[in-house]
């Protein structure tokens, strides 16, 4: 499910900050210029792209733990 974000929103993933909780967020897959991102901290995920708004991927999910940690 694909949520668009508003504006203050669409600032906050340009500047890698999550519109949720403020923390940052890190790349977790590449596709030529587009990225998904997750929150570090609440886990929220979004996808960006140049040229594009920003889309939340989905609400929040449980935490799981990346198995390379």
């Amino acid at each position: 499910m694909e949520i668009e974000l508003n504006p203050e929103q669409q600032a906050d993933i340009n500047d890698g900050k999550c519109p949720d909780c403020g923390d940052t967020l890190r790349i977790t897959a590449r596709g030529g210029p587009a990225l998904n991102l997750e929150c570090q901290a609440c886990h929220a995920r979004f996808w960006a792209a140049p040229l594009f708004p920003a889309k939340r991927l989905s609400e929040r999910r449980h935490h799981e733990p990346d198995p390379r940690d």
